[in-house]
C-alpha cells in the first residue's frame, strides 16, 4: 500500500510526502512482518 500528497506548513510551504507500507510472508499465506518507511521535502519552488 502505497500513499503521497502534499499539505501546508504552518510556517508556510508546502511539503510533499510518500509512504509504502509491505506485508511480509515466509509463504505460509499469513503475514509474518510489516515493512514501512515514509519521507517528506519542502516543495522545491517553495525554496
Amino acid at each position: 500500500m502505497t500513499t503521497s500528497g502534499e499539505f501546508g506548513h504552518v510556517q508556510g510551504g508546502t511539503v510533499l510526502y510518500r509512504s509504502i507500507l509491505l506485508p511480509l510472508s515466509e509463504g505460509r499465506g499469513t503475514i509474518d512482518f510489516l515493512l514501512g518507511a515514509a519521507n517528506c521535502r519542502k516543495k522545491a519552488e517553495d525554496a
